[in-house]
């Protein structure tokens, strides 16, 4: 019998800006937190499947094709609407909407999860990036408040999943992958070269979403 129950996975299609976001969600029963692994839904299924070992529910999605840089704000492209569509999409979701949520970005995607962290501290947990893109997100980085990592690239999934659990749910000043100090990423992009903490402040806690345009 698994540790934290029986794991649900089922794809998703959420509606955004006229088009549907294709996705895949893991639920343990007793499901601790939830993770948004923003990347090429085929590419995260080791890391799902790991995560839901370690008792965490987690929902794949590619956020979708680049579009040119929003120069009125300054905002990516339109991932920034689309990620707050799939949160807004989170909240209405049985046994997910109290869950704490995290954000797992890569490439692209970074940009856009970096922004809304950051305009979102009561209720994302923590971000952390994989070679991620950053164009755009620069004026935002000053604004954070939650912890945002950066994980090395080409690390096992099960070491990876044991990491962003650690380091986002119940962050620890050991283990194989520790979070350091660091300063601020370009905000053009990140180099992965190894685990870092970008911020030391605590974590807030975070209950049941509500969203506000």
């Amino acid at each position: 019998m698994r540790r934290y129950g029986e794991i649900r996975t089922r794809g998703v299609a959420i509606r955004s800006e006229g088009r549907v976001l294709r996705g895949r969600l893991r639920i343990p029963a007793q499901a601790r937190g939830i993770l948004l692994l923003l990347d090429d839904v085929a590419a995260s299924v080791d890391l799902a499947r790991a995560l839901g070992g370690l008792g965490m529910a987690s929902l794949a999605v590619d956020l979708g094709e680049p579009e040119p840089a929003n120069a009125s704000n300054g905002t990516p492209d339109g991932r920034c609407s689309r990620l707050f569509d799939v949160l807004q999409w989170l909240c209405v979701q049985p046994k997910i909407s109290a869950l704490q949520i995290g954000f797992f970005a890569r490439s692209l995607n970074g940009a856009a999860a970096l922004i809304e962290a950051a305009r979102r501290p009561d209720v994302v947990q923590g971000l952390a990036l994989q070679e991620a893109i950053l164009a755009g997100a620069g004026p935002w980085l000053n604004r954070l408040r939650i912890p945002i990592l950066r994980a090395a690239d080409g690390i096992e999934a099960p070491v990876l999943a044991t990491w962003l659990v650690h380091n986002i749910f119940k962050p620890s000043p050991s283990g194989p992958l520790s979070a350091t100090p660091a300063r601020a990423p370009d905000p053009s992009r990140t180099t992965c070269l190894r685990a870092t903490r970008y911020h030391e402040r605590a974590p807030r806690q975070t209950g049941r979403l509500t969203f506000a345009r």
